[in-house]
Formats: structure tokens, C-alpha cells, sequence
């Protein structure tokens, strides 16, 4: 048993250090090969390990690879004392945030599973509850200029003034998190 346990240590460190080596030679399509052997290898476990070795890395791939799972897996995950101890409170509640929204997402529930498994997913279902919102708001302030003048549709107005205003905000927003998004999914991993 002993050697058994060995030779999975052996193959951890191989495969940490093959990692550690491809990043500081940034050699992609290696650094996404050893990913996808790590990614094999992820149970509830070791993920909340995993990830902080993806953050101390700061290893894109492996961190989107590792979170994917968790979100996946997160009731077991953060009943983990490794998530309390080794998951910082903005990491644990931007997992949660997804695993969430990964639960609500109607597109993962009729396939059986949660299919939202990074912030890309997310940024894209926020893009398109503002595009509908967007198209809603638009039909509202036809309608509303159809309507006779009036006290009401004073009210109206304001009230839609306001919505186009959060609607614009909205919009603002999801498009840095899209280009910060871009510019860190380019960025190359460090060690």
C-alpha cells in the first residue's frame, strides 16, 4: 500500500513540476495538456487545493478547470474543512455566485446539469437579461408615446427615464467585466 501511495505522490510532484516548468517556458499547448491531467484527477477533495495552486500559480487554465468542478460539486466542497480553511471569502462567495447561477440557469437544468461553470457564462446570461430588458424598456416607451398625455403617463416617463438609466449602468458594467474578462483570459499564466 505504501509504495501504491508513493507512486501517486511521485506522479502528483511529476506532474506539478511539469506544470511549473511549461508555465515558466510558456509553453501553452503543454501547460493545457498537464491542466487536463489535473482536471482528470479533481475530486472534492483536492479541488479546494487545487484551486489555491491555480491562484498561487495565477494559472488561468488550471483556475477555470478547478472552478468549473467545484461549481459543480459545491455542496460536498464547501462542506470541506479545506474550504473554510484554504478558500478566501471573496474566492468562496464568487464560486457560490456561480454555482448559483449555474442552478438557476434553465439552460443547465433541461440538460440535467449545471452548464455554467465560469464568469464567461455568466457575464454572456447577464448580457442577454439586458438585451431583453433592453427590448421591453424600448416597447414600453413606444407604447408610452402612443398613449394620451397626462398625469400617468408623467409618471410613466420618470419611471422609465430611471429604468433606461439602470439598463444603461447595466450595460456599462457587463462590458468591463467582458473586456476584463478577454484581457485576462490572454494573459499569459505566471509562476
Amino acid at each position: 500500500m505504501g509504495a501504491a501511495l508513493d507512486a501517486a505522490k511521485g506522479g502528483a510532484d511529476a506532474c506539478l513540476g511539469t506544470l511549473r516548468l511549461a508555465l515558466y517556458l510558456s509553453l501553452d499547448e503543454l501547460v493545457r495538456e498537464v491542466v487536463g491531467a489535473i482536471g482528470d484527477a479533481l475530486d472534492v477533495h483536492n479541488a479546494t487545493s487545487l484551486l489555491t495552486l491555480a491562484n498561487a500559480l495565477d494559472c488561468a487554465p488550471l483556475r477555470e478547470r478547478v472552478s468549473g468542478f467545484v461549481v459543480t460539486h459545491i455542496a460536498q466542497v464547501a462542506e470541506s474543512d479545506h474550504w473554510r480553511d484554504s478558500v478566501p471569502p471573496a474566492e468562496q462567495q464568487r464560486l457560490l455566485t456561480l454555482a448559483a447561477a449555474a442552478h438557476a440557469n434553465p439552460i443547465g437544468s433541461s440538460l440535467g446539469s449545471d452548464a455554467m461553470h465560469d464568469v464567461h457564462e455568466l457575464v454572456a446570461v447577464a448580457d442577454e437579461i439586458l438585451l431583453a430588458q433592453r427590448e421591453r424598456f424600448e416597447e414600453a416607451a413606444a407604447a408610452l408615446e402612443r398613449e394620451r398625455p397626462g398625469e400617468s403617463a408623467d409618471y410613466a416617463a420618470r419611471k422609465l427615464d430611471g429604468q433606461r438609466d439602470r439598463i444603461t449602468l447595466l450595460e456599462a458594467y457587463v462590458k468591463r467585466q467582458r473586456v476584463s474578462l478577454e484581457s485576462s483570459a490572454s494573459a499569459p499564466c505566471k509562476i
